[in-house]
């Protein structure tokens, strides 16, 4: 859950600013009031960028041109960790399994 959007405000390919805003509409107003008809709002809660990147086509590029990938969400991170700990769960299982066959045929 996130309890605040962040935006870059993009004029002229780049970012200009960043602001907290709660809507899209809000957050595209103060970009066209404050840096022209041209300029648009872009959401960047879960992306790394700040001013002076630029922004091409929906993808934002750092001052060197390295892509600027977006960070995986919390729901992203709990989904991945929930499928580590089931096959963790399930290769322990079998080892323990393993164990249990080699000390019951006397392997150990």
């Amino acid at each position: 859950m996130i309890a605040q959007r962040i935006w870059a405000l993009v004029s002229e390919n780049k970012v200009q600013n960043t602001i907290v805003c709660e809507t899209y509409p809000a957050a595209d107003m103060l970009a066209k009031s404050t840096l022209g008809k041209d300029a648009s709002a872009v959401e960047i809660t879960q992306i790394p960028t700040g001013i002076g990147d630029s922004y091409v086509v929906g993808i934002f590029k750092d001052k060197q041109g390295n892509v600027i990938n977006p960070l995986p969400t919390a729901e992203t991170e709990v989904a991945a960790l929930k499928a580590e700990n089931a096959t963790l769960r399930n290769d322990l299982s079998d080892a323990v399994m393993e164990l249990s066959m080699l000390i019951a045929t006397g392997g150990i």
